[in-house]
């Protein structure tokens, strides 16, 4: 039997300060199980999965309680031992908060769905032809957003269902029940987590974004063969680490948040990057690590105290930290001003700048949207009318795989190695065009 090494439930209640779940549950399908309730008369957890416990003829469930969702992703892992050949089904019903039911559940090669209201009215909606693997480990997912649903097994997606304002559109859901019925199965890798764009969706400029600079001095290396790389950015770029950092983000080492480690993060990868383009050369990596908060205006008050490097090129990676309360054309001043006076040094120094992160839980949205689409346009047309590279981030930002890293929203908000990644190649594109 394929083993199974991933055994997390994550259920999110609250959020943190960038509007990622914050507040989480991790069950590691132990005895010291906490929110589950109804599983121990029906099930065993064996090597890190809950599994059925002579399951083949009867009702086996576990619940998850005291919920209170309306648009939330539910994706699990499960696995069928041994079917009853009278008939078996997996699945997982929804409980409202207006006492409507709808169950999602799969049947041999099907997936269906009903959906039973206070008057006991049934009606079933989704019918939906899968493969169905018994033996095998299969990937099930589902996304709820007020009436609408559409289910996911094994890359297989089906048409999105409406159930309508007269059952749950305006109810959210309380409880949600995972259950098999006439087999022996096993479940692993739950995650029931909350997408509500007006809470999970960080907005560029928030005061609680963290920022702490690194204090650090490296000496200026000017031989022949030295090529020096200033970068000037915020957290993504370098971002330290105290014991408030440890406590409260569980961040605890120096790096572009939130990389693993720092030759993992975006501007080592660049450095990487130039050292095959230039294999004669040293590369050296300096960080603008002045100037307070991240935002342009803080970076472009010190930015005189950096042209002693003589930087062969500058990577300019800013944006989260404005506020849109202070107006585009505030930061369009300091963005501009700050290019302009790298430009008028007498190195005649190369710059590419970066597009703004902002990462959106998936299938929110497409492309920014509101005062991030703003900030991103904005600095773009800067670039364009100074003659200056954009590598925008934009698609990485928006690729659920490019962030979620770390013990805490606040680190997972940044992109994460593969987030990193899309940095050092959206950069080096561009680095190609002036090198």
């Amino acid at each position: 039997m394929t083993k199974l090494f991933i055994n997390l439930i994550m259920i999110v209640f609250s959020f943190s300060m960038l509007g990622i779940a914050e507040d989480e549950l991790k069950e590691g399908f132990s005895d010291t199980v906490t929110k589950l309730s109804k599983w121990r008369s029906r099930w065993d957890i064996e090597k890190g999965v809950i599994k059925t416990k002579d399951g083949l003829n009867t009702f086996s469930r576990f619940e998850l309680e005291n919920l209170s969702l309306d648009h939330f992703d539910v994706s699990l892992n499960y696995k069928f031992l041994k079917l009853n050949p009278k008939g078996s089904l997996i699945g997982c019903k929804l409980f409202f908060s207006n006492a409507t039911m709808l169950h999602i559940y799969i049947q041999g090669t099907m997936v269906k769905s009903s959906i039973k209201n206070v008057k006991k009215e049934k009606h079933d909606l989704l019918n939906f032809t899968t493969k169905q693997r018994s033996s095998e480990i299969t990937a099930f997912k589902f996304n709820y957003e007020k009436g609408k649903l559409f289910c996911e097994v094994d890359g297989f997606v089906s048409k999105p269902v409406e159930y309508g304002s007269s059952y749950v559109e305006k109810a959210k859901v309380v409880k949600i029940e995972f259950h098999a019925y006439n087999c022996d199965m096993e479940y692993d890798n739950i995650h029931v987590i909350n997408l509500d764009p007006s809470k999970t969706l960080a907005k560029a400029g928030d005061a609680r974004l963290s920022q702490l600079d690194v204090v650090e001095e490296r000496p200026v290396i000017k031989d022949e063969k030295a090529y020096r790389i200033l970068y000037i950015g915020d957290s993504i770029t370098r971002h330290s680490f105290s014991k408030s950092t440890i406590r409260k983000l569980g961040w605890g080492h120096v790096a572009g948040m939130a990389a693993t480690h720092e030759d993992k993060d975006y501007a080592h990868l660049v450095a990487d990057g130039i050292r095959k383009e230039y294999p004669e050369k040293d590369v050296y990596l300096y960080f603008h690590s002045k100037g307070g908060s991240g935002a342009a205006a803080h970076r472009l008050s010190v930015i005189d105290e950096f042209e002693k490097i003589e930087p062969a090129l500058v990577v300019i990676q800013l944006g989260e930290h404005e506020k849109e309360a202070v107006g585009i054309e505030a930061f369009s001043k300091n963005y501009s001003s700050l290019i302009k006076e790298i430009q008028a040094w007498p190195t005649k120094t190369k710059i590419i700048c970066t597009g703004v992160w902002n990462p959106y839980k998936a299938g929110v949205i497409q492309k920014y949207q509101g005062w991030v689409h703003t900030l991103e346009t904005t600095m773009e047309k800067i670039c364009q009318t100074l003659n200056v590279p954009f590598a925008s981030v934009q698609s990485y930002a928006l690729d659920p795989n490019c962030s979620g890293y770390g013990t805490s929203g606040g680190v997972r908000w940044h992109p994460n190695n593969n987030g990193m990644k899309g940095y050092a190649k959206a950069i080096m594109t561009q680095f190609q065009k002036i090198k």
